[in-house]
């Protein structure tokens, strides 16, 4: 079976102290912003559901990773179609547009 807390623990358990503070009470969560700017919502859970939430969220990053090396693998390819058609670079110029900011978006979210 998968272990989560490895995949999450990838800087000394830097990104786990990052998102949970311990209080009296258990330990206040503080969640991904869904945005680039603006304020990020806390939550205050017991160890149980600490665990299950390290879990997704080790889950969500490794969906991540495999979207990013999608879209690298993506990017390569067009850009090794691209060379042979050097007629249209200003259409390879815009979808490559198009890819990077894809890519940001993907990298983000």
């Amino acid at each position: 079976m998968w272990n989560g807390l490895a995949m999450w623990d990838g800087l000394n358990g830097a990104d786990e102290r990052a998102a949970f503070k311990r209080s009296a009470n258990g330990y206040v969560f503080r969640a991904p912003r869904p945005w680039l700017i603006g304020p990020a919502r806390h939550y205050l859970v017991d160890e149980a559901r600490k665990d299950e939430i390290v879990d997704a969220l080790a889950q969500i990053r490794l969906q991540r990773a495999q979207l990013v090396i999608l879209a690298v693998g993506a990017a390569l390819l067009g850009l090794v179609i691209s060379i042979n058609y050097r007629d249209h670079l200003i259409l390879v110029a815009a979808s490559g547009l198009a890819l990077l900011v894809a890519f940001v978006a993907v990298a983000r979210f």
